[in-house]
């Protein structure tokens, strides 16, 4: 029994010793493939085992953000940002063109067009009908300055436009006339009477309201006569109106006593008349190259008026008395005065005609 005892005892030990010398075999081989100790490995075990319970995938969280850490260590992150942001911007950009431009709801509606009238003179239906190439444009790419010329094309005595847009989609235009000082009929043209504003327009009498003229000048002008549509027309030049202005202003502070019968305006001719309630004209001629400017008169009608006081001074009571049949003051410095009402009267009338009756 002792030799048999001895004998499983000398078994197991080379049993045993067999597998550690196995075991210690393992772990060589495993240091040399894999490069790390013992406790390397139990530690590798370790948290092999605390991430095995962790869900793995193709491309693992390890590795995507080493990635981005390689990435950003070399730029190529900052610079991938940058186009990011280029391309962020240049859509807002494209957003931003198709709004203003292209967008419905930023287009003008006719409905929400409002022209309001803030003098006389003015016709709303002709600038209604001259704010119709806005309709369906941008309210953001709206051309005030076209809207004022094409508003001023179609009615020549406007002063002033004034335009306010009503985001999304409403306009409203203000529109402001010249005064209207004169009230005027044309020869040849019968049955017709219009407003003059300061700025020599035809203002058609329907659109004068209530407001009241100055002055009634009346116009002898054969270009006019054939005209069908003279409404909103240059009736008289801008600056041989304005020169007219200043001989009515005259008349009407320094020679009050002098009471006017009516006047008119020779285009061809370009001469003034006025008619004084004795019968008597006086004659002024208005030059191309005159304009009034800030209020003073040009030097050669100052130089008329000047002689027409001197006469009026000198002969007090001349031009009421219907002894004078016309005085002429264009030539500045003289005067020629006309008494025989026969031969005078006959030298209106060949030069004139019938208007001077």
């Amino acid at each position: 029994m002792d030799f048999r005892n001895k004998l499983k005892h000398y078994i197991s030990k080379l049993t045993k010793g067999g597998q550690k010398k196995w075991k210690k075999e393992v772990q060589s081989e495993k240091k040399q493939k894999y490069l790390f100790g013992a406790t390397n490995s139990d530690n590798r075990f370790q948290s092999s085992r605390n991430s095995s319970n962790v869900p793995h995938h193709k491309s693992g969280f390890g590795g995507f953000s080493t990635f981005f850490q390689e990435k950003i260590v070399t730029g190529d992150l900052m610079k991938n940002y940058g186009y990011m942001m280029s391309m962020v911007g240049m859509m807002l950009i494209l957003l931003s063109v198709y709004i203003v431009v292209f967008s419905p709801y930023f287009k003008i509606s006719p409905n929400q067009v409002m022209v309001e009238a803030m003098t006389p003179g003015v016709d709303i239906t002709i600038a209604y009908r001259s704010l119709e190439s806005i309709y369906g444009q941008s309210i953001f790419l709206l051309d005030e300055a076209d809207i004022a010329h094409r508003l001023k094309l179609s009615m020549h005595n406007l002063a002033g436009v004034s335009i306010d847009r009503y985001y999304p989609n409403g306009v409203k235009v203000l529109i402001t006339g010249y005064p209207i000082p004169f009230d005027t009929i044309i020869s040849g043209i019968a049955n017709k009477k219009w407003g003059l504003s300061s700025n020599g327009v035809l203002i058609p009498e329907r659109d004068l309201g209530d407001t009241p003229t100055k002055y009634h000048l009346d116009i002898t002008a054969p270009a006019l006569i054939g005209d069908l549509f003279l409404s909103y027309k240059i009736g008289v030049e801008e600056s041989n109106m304005n020169i007219i202005s200043q001989i009515f202003q005259v008349f009407s502070t320094e020679w009050a006593t002098l009471p006017l019968a009516r006047s008119r305006y020779y285009v061809d001719e370009n001469e003034l008349h006025i008619v004084l309630e004795s019968r008597t004209h006086i004659i002024f001629a208005l030059q191309d190259d005159n304009e009034v400017k800030n209020g003073i008169i040009p030097k050669n009608i100052l130089n008329q008026l000047i002689t027409l006081r001197t006469y009026i001074v000198n002969n007090p009571g001349k031009l009421t008395d219907g002894s004078l049949v016309y005085i002429d003051a264009r030539i500045p410095g003289k005067l020629f005065i006309c008494a025989d009402r026969v031969i005078c009267q006959k030298n209106l009338d060949i030069i004139y005609g019938e208007t001077t009756k």
